[in-house]
């Protein structure tokens, strides 16, 4: 008999949303751990649901500075007495949908302050990436500024990349839904309070030598209070720093203008330098203090492969 182990969010519901609530996966399909911080620690499983690619992420919050004892507490668990039951319960947090029930804890993690799980589920179809927020060294990263409140990981741009050839296909997806636009200069930045606002960085070694760019509508732009622009464009910037109505600039730009949904722009002429930042930035001033209700895009940027010796 080998082990199985479970895992549960606060709540778990009922039907297909895409999201795991709750995890069972063997131990065998275990694959490793990232200490993504002093306080949170990633573990990695292949699929169990019969698929040949993509991973189950199982991310635990814990006390400050305590990654080993996690990982050396997650091991023992895993590897806990298979012949006498087979069916580990590693963190069961189902309090808002189970009747007299109180969230349970492996003891393997007493001390550590371990909450309830975060769980992701990546089918490997399509080359989903998890975004850095606050970071300024792998290009899918993105400042706190251009945390909206639409979908996706709570806000979050998000990305995706795949390879045809030598050919590096990277997508970044953006919800407007809660970001600003001031409407003071054209050039301005979109985002949210004094946080940078930058959505990407320009790294060759993961995106390649970038010759095409395009930027596509899925969504119109709304406003929930202000006045909305709907012209929107998409420029590169050397400082990872430019917050919400700062002057972003027009490095690299795409000169959008306004975009209805299914419209594509394309940009094959603008030589965008390593270690720029990307911000989605006002085409005009005709916007006024707008908080946006809808506007979803998507930029798609076309890598050439660096030779390797």
């Amino acid at each position: 008999m080998e082990n199985y182990l479970y895992f549960a969010h606060a709540v778990v519901e009922t039907g297909e949303d895409g999201a795991s609530e709750a995890l069972c996966v063997p131990a065998k399909n275990y694959i490793g751990a990232d200490p993504i911080d002093a306080t949170t620690t990633a573990f990695t499983f292949r699929n169990a649901y019969g698929l040949k690619s993509g991973v189950h992420t199982v991310k635990l919050s814990h006390t400050s500075g305590k990654t080993k004892e996690v990982i050396r507490a997650f091991m023992s668990g895993m590897n806990a007495t298979p012949h006498s039951r087979g069916f580990v319960v590693m963190i069961d947090g189902e309090t808002g949908t189970a009747v007299n029930k109180d969230a349970y804890v492996n003891p393997v993690f007493a001390g550590l302050g371990i909450t309830v799980p975060v769980m992701d589920t990546n089918s490997g179809d399509t080359g989903k990436i998890r975004g850095v927020a606050s970071g300024t060294t792998l290009a899918h990263s993105y400042g706190l500024g251009a945390t909206s409140l639409g979908s996706g990981a709570a806000g979050a741009p998000q990305y995706a990349r795949s390879e045809v050839g030598d050919i590096i296909i990277t997508t970044i997806k953006i919800d407007l839904m809660g970001l600003k636009a001031k409407g003071g200069d054209a050039g301005d930045v979109i985002g949210v309070g004094t946080n940078p606002a930058y959505i990407y960085k320009n790294n060759r070694n993961e995106n390649g030598v970038i010759f095409k760019q395009t930027i596509s509508c899925l969504e119109v732009a709304t406003s929930a209070s202000g006045t909305v622009t709907d012209d929107i464009n998409f420029a590169w910037n050397s400082a990872a720093t430019i917050d919400y109505d700062e002057a972003g600039g027009t490095g690299s730009e795409i000169n959008a203008g306004a975009m209805v949904t299914g419209q594509i722009v394309e940009d094959n002429t603008a030589a965008i330098t390593e270690g720029h930042y990307a911000y989605l930035t006002e085409g005009s001033a005709e916007a006024s203090d707008c908080v946006f209700a809808t506007g979803q895009y998507l930029i798609t940027l076309y890598g050439a492969k660096l030779a390797t010796a």
